[in-house]
């Protein structure tokens, strides 16, 4: 059920439903086939998945049955059924920028990064199977602090701590890096930029050219 898993993809999955399958079957039922299906042991309800029509969509059912009565062996040897899987609760969240939120960084995502400074986003509950989202917001304060501490945490730092960031590729001349990154001046030409000669090893530690760092992943360094 390959499509079906990649519906689910980045939803949040919760315990499973007692009781309830999602099944494949092997065609689109007819009404004959559908009620004959609903009339099988232990089955109490059978209702199709999504709402969506689909040639492939047309095929998933949600089935409902009495643990204690039904056997799953039989419901996946039936000769309608091409695959059968336990349901489950499968939420899925979007969050939108509250619109009075204060935009005190430069960072447009701000009002979006909740764990730093809520600013009461609108959270989406979208619904898997239909039906109108639910809206609500986020709790004010349900964050790190960062907003009331970010100042002090900055004035109070006694050390400069260098970080080794292994990536694939940054941005030197982004404005939130480009005075951050430690430079090798050894190897950095006059200007404070990386050499034209990209072959040289100025300061002998065997890394050439390694004035903002140095490619380990690249068969060419540079």
């Amino acid at each position: 059920m390959k499509k079906l898993l990649g519906l689910t993809a980045g939803l949040l999955l919760n315990s499973a439903f007692a009781g309830t399958y999602i099944v494949e079957m092997n065609k689109t039922l007819t009404s004959l086939e559908l009620a004959s299906f609903k009339e099988s042991k232990g089955i109490t309800k059978v209702e199709k998945f999504t709402p969506y029509k689909d040639s492939y969509f047309d095929k998933l059912y949600l089935v409902e049955f009495n643990e204690e009565k039904f056997d799953v062996d039989l419901l996946e040897n039936n000769k309608l059924v091409y695959k059968a899987q336990r349901s489950f609760d499968a939420q899925m969240y979007e969050i939108k920028p509250n619109p009075k939120s204060e935009m005190i960084t430069d960072d447009m995502l701000l009002p979006l990064q909740w764990g730093l400074y809520n600013q009461k986003p609108i959270i989406v509950k979208q619904k898997l199977r239909g039906g109108a989202p639910e809206e609500f917001y986020g709790v004010k304060g349900k964050d790190i602090g960062w907003k009331d501490t970010i100042k002090d945490i900055e004035k109070n730092l006694k050390k400069t701590p260098v970080v080794a960031v292994i990536d694939t590729g940054i941005d030197l001349e982004h404005p939130e890096l480009k005075d951050q990154i430690l430079k090798n001046e050894a190897e950095c030409d006059e200007d404070g930029l990386l050499p034209t000669d990209k072959t040289l090893d100025r300061d002998g530690n065997g890394y050439k050219s390694d004035c903002f760092g140095y490619n380990f992943a690249a068969t060419d360094p540079m």
